[in-house]
């Protein structure tokens, strides 16, 4: 019986785990969205109109593309790290 229990416990201690690295990377994501678009709108668009230029949309594309490529980046550099201090501990 109290093997079940503690299954029972496990399975509600990991599906909350689950549950707030869900919500972290949510958290996460919508903080990139916005300083994404607040960065390169700013550097973008000097002056705002009732629509963008080519120009504008073309250097947002660009901007936007290359914070992804770097948030990538720095992740898994950090992603690895974390892993390689993990294993120190171990």
């Amino acid at each position: 019986m109290a093997l079940l229990s503690s299954q029972s416990h496990d399975s509600k201690k990991e599906e909350l785990k689950n549950q707030i690295r869900s919500e972290f990377a949510l958290t996460n994501a919508q903080e990139l969205i916005n300083n994404m678009s607040e960065k390169c709108f700013a550097g973008c668009v000097p002056t705002p109109g009732s629509s963008l230029t080519s120009s504008e949309s073309a250097c947002i594309s660009k901007c936007m593309k290359k914070y992804l490529e770097s948030w990538n980046l720095i992740s898994q550099i950090y992603t690895r790290r974390i892993q390689q201090e993990s294993a120190k501990d171990h």
